[in-house]
C-alpha cells in the first residue's frame, strides 16, 4: 500500500510541474501580449486580468509543490535547541496547524467557488469561481501532505532530516 501512495504522490507531482509550466508560459505570454498591445496604442482589456488569475493558479501550485518537497521555509534554530519531548510537542503541534490551514483552505474554497459561479470576471466572459478554484486542491494536499508527516514522524520516533518523510 506504501508503493502506491508513493506513486500517487510521484504522479501528481508531475501533474502540478507541468501544470505549473504552462502556466508560466501562459503568463508570459499574455503579459507579453499586453505590454506590446500597449506599446502600439491597442491594449488588451483582458490581459490584466488573466494575468491575475494565472498567477493566483501559479502560487496555488507552487504551495502544492513546496508542500509536497517539505521546501517552505523554516526557521528551526531554536526549535532544534529543545529537548526531544518538546520538540515532538512543537512539531506535531506545527504540523497538525499546517492540517488546519489546509482544510480551512479546502472548505473556503469550496465555499468561495460555489459563491462566485455565477458572477461574470469584469473583462472575461468567465466565472469569477475560476480564481478562487486552486484554493480547492491545494487545500486538500496541504491537508493530507500534513497528515502524511505528522503519521510518518509518530511511527519514525525520531527527528526527521531533509526529505525524510514526502510520499
Amino acid at each position: 500500500m506504501p508503493r502506491a501512495f508513493a506513486l500517487l504522490g510521484r504522479a501528481v507531482d508531475l501533474v502540478v510541474a507541468g501544470l505549473s509550466a504552462l502556466g508560466l508560459v501562459a503568463l508570459l505570454c499574455v503579459v507579453t501580449l499586453g505590454i506590446v498591445g500597449r506599446a502600439v496604442g491597442a491594449p488588451f482589456a483582458w490581459t490584466e486580468e488573466l494575468s491575475g488569475y494565472l498567477m493566483v493558479w501559479l502560487a496555488c501550485l507552487g504551495t502544492i509543490l513546496a508542500t509536497r518537497n517539505r521546501a517552505h521555509i523554516r526557521i528551526r534554530v531554536l526549535i532544534d535547541l529543545l529537548p526531544t519531548g518538546a520538540w515532538r510537542i512543537t512539531e506535531t503541534l506545527t504540523q497538525v496547524m499546517v492540517a488546519l490551514i489546509g482544510a480551512v483552505l479546502f472548505v473556503k474554497g469550496i465555499e468561495l467557488v460555489h459563491k462566485n459561479g455565477d458572477i461574470e470576471a469584469v473583462a472575461m466572459p468567465i466565472a469569477t469561481a475560476w480564481m478562487y478554484l486552486p484554493l480547492v486542491p491545494t487545500g486538500a494536499i496541504v491537508f493530507v501532505q500534513a497528515v502524511v508527516d505528522l503519521v510518518a514522524r509518530a511511527l519514525a520516533g525520531r527527528r526527521e532530516t531533509g526529505k525524510d518523510f514526502v510520499l
